[in-house]
């Protein structure tokens, strides 16, 4: 069964690491480390991620993300099976050029909790993300003066705790969204072709429970994404910003000095699509634990998980009429993005962009 689960018991936390030889500098200066590189390693690795592999993965178009949380685990190793091409044959992942891997780990702020339990030696693996990837549409970009063809590819991913060779969790799919403008950096060259490899980092750190908010930021997002406005609004939506079409209010999460609290929860109303003046506020002081948290007013209730440290989604329910009045439904999803820097002003808060005195 393809969504069969295995335990789910938090485990303890091994000692941290890492030694400066496993360590290099990406682009912008930042440290990455390097993968496990030991050949034998890398074959039981994968040769375990196949004997674990549950039924039919390439079938598998959901969920996006895995169903839980287990944390403990501190040393990730990624073993990329193979790869499914557009006709639908199976084989193995192309090959690289040497040094290259599939899944690069940025030093970017999304992603440092993850860089951070990367294993580069064998000792220190105790979790294996196994990857299966698929050939998506391809597309033609202009960057600079070039024209590229980027080739998508989403993955499917399980988890295989190394100690015990047992699955841990079900596994989920990740998709390779194209965005309108490709960075040239994201791209991985593999013959002449350029792939845009599915990130799947933001489902690996929340499955190691590790995905959480960014201090002295706001979230803000609505219904049916986290984009509400128009692309040269004030990203603090002050009252009188018109909507995009279909938003009728916007979720608002305010993380000043600690990560593990959300300090305020407001919903900016705009029944008529053009936000009001006065936000509700739903909760102020709620606790995050692994990614999660959830609160409720008189008015609203909703809870939300975070995926990384940019983005978080959940659900959003109105319970009275005020609360309809304001835009909500009955009950809806809601998504945000990290919009704004936040700091704290008299006992609530203010935005504001970055370098901003």
């Amino acid at each position: 069964d393809a969504t069969a689960a295995g335990p789910t018991v938090a485990r303890e936390t091994t000692e941290p690491w890492p030694t400066e030889a496993a360590w290099t500098e990406d682009s912008d200066g930042g440290q990455i480390p390097l993968p496990v590189s030991d050949p034998q390693f890398v074959v039981s690795s994968t040769e375990a991620c196949q004997q674990r592999r549950p039924s039919n993965v390439y079938d598998i178009t959901s969920p996006a993300a895995p169903g839980t949380a287990v944390p403990g685990y501190h040393g990730l190793h990624i073993a990329v099976l193979e790869m499914r091409g557009p006709d639908g044959t199976d084989g193995l992942p192309p090959e690289l050029p040497p040094g290259d891997t599939y899944y690069q780990v940025s030093s970017s702020t999304a992603q440092s909790d993850l860089w951070r339990v990367r294993a580069t030696d064998e000792s220190q693996v105790d979790l294996v993300a196994c990857v299966v990837m698929r050939a998506g549409r391809s597309n033609d970009y202009t960057i600079g003066s070039r024209t590229v063809e980027v080739t998508a590819l989403d993955a499917i991913v399980w988890m295989l705790d190394w100690r015990s060779q047992s699955l841990v969790g079900g596994p989920w799919a990740a998709e390779a969204e194209l965005p309108f403008l490709v960075d040239a950096d994201d791209l991985l060259p593999v013959g002449s072709a350029k792939l845009l490899p599915a990130d799947v980092f933001g489902g690996l750190l929340a499955f190691m429970g590790l995905a959480g908010a960014s201090p002295g930021s706001a979230y803000q997002g609505g219904a049916t994404g986290w984009v509400v406005a128009e692309y040269d609004k004030p990203a603090d939506l002050p009252p009188g910003t018109e909507l995009l079409p279909g938003y009728t209010f916007v979720v608002r999460l305010v993380v000043l000095d600690d990560p593990a609290t959300i300090d305020f929860i407001d919903v900016l109303c705009a029944p008529s699509g053009r936000i009001a003046a006065t936000p509700l506020r739903v909760a102020t002081g709620v606790g995050v634990e692994l990614g999660a948290f959830g609160a409720a007013s008189a008015d609203i209730r909703i809870s939300g998980t975070f995926t990384s440290s940019i983005f978080v989604a959940g659900q959003i329910q109105a319970q009275t009429s005020s609360a309809r009045d304001c835009g909500i439904p009955g009950s809806s999803d809601w998504q945000a993005s990290l919009a704004v820097s936040a700091r704290p002003s008299g006992g609530d808060y203010e935005l504001y962009m970055p370098g901003q005195p």
